[in-house]
């Protein structure tokens, strides 16, 4: 798989599960502020990740900027670096197709994490310790469905014809 159609698949799995929630909040009464709210929060949130799947770096998709970025971006994080246990595996490996695939994963999978997921976990644990019932169920909706995009993203880079250990 190449880094364009890997691309294509995390988008399609960001665009179904953002449809979703779309459907299910458009059947929400207008009364049920809080799940609204929670809602609209998850929805900006998948909006966001798209965002992070296609980030541009250069006037040209897919040339070399695309991926140098990706590359430094995955590799050389100084906070946080969720593949570093991978740069053997990249290095070695041989097959560009699998390399530009695996930085568009990695680099929307590490910018995902530490832009929302990791901050709303943080986010929870504050709203749990501070008994907030209402941001508790924001944040536990929000978290779910980054953790629910994460996976999804992970099951279909494992299923595909990628780096899979």
């Amino acid at each position: 798989m190449c880094g364009e159609i890997m691309e294509k698949n995390m988008l399609n799995i960001v665009n179904n599960m953002k449809d979703e929630l779309l459907s299910k909040s458009s059947i929400l009464d207008t009364s049920q502020k809080t799940a609204l709210k929670a809602y609209n929060i998850c929805i900006s949130l998948l909006g966001q990740a798209a965002k992070m799947v296609n980030m541009k770096f250069s006037g040209q998709s897919y040339d070399e900027k695309y991926y140098s970025v990706r590359e430094s971006r995955v590799f050389n994080n100084s906070n946080n670096s969720y593949f570093i246990d991978k740069k053997d595996w990249f290095d070695k490996e041989s097959n560009q197709d699998s390399k530009e695939s695996f930085l568009v994963y990695a680099h929307a999978v590490q910018m995902v994490r530490t832009t929302f997921y990791d901050k709303k976990k943080n986010e929870l644990k504050k709203a749990k310790d501070n008994k907030q019932i209402e941001n508790i169920f924001e944040c536990q909706m929000a978290v779910d469905i980054l953790s629910d995009l994460l996976e999804s993203w992970q099951k279909m880079w494992e299923s595909g014809d990628n780096y899979n250990k």
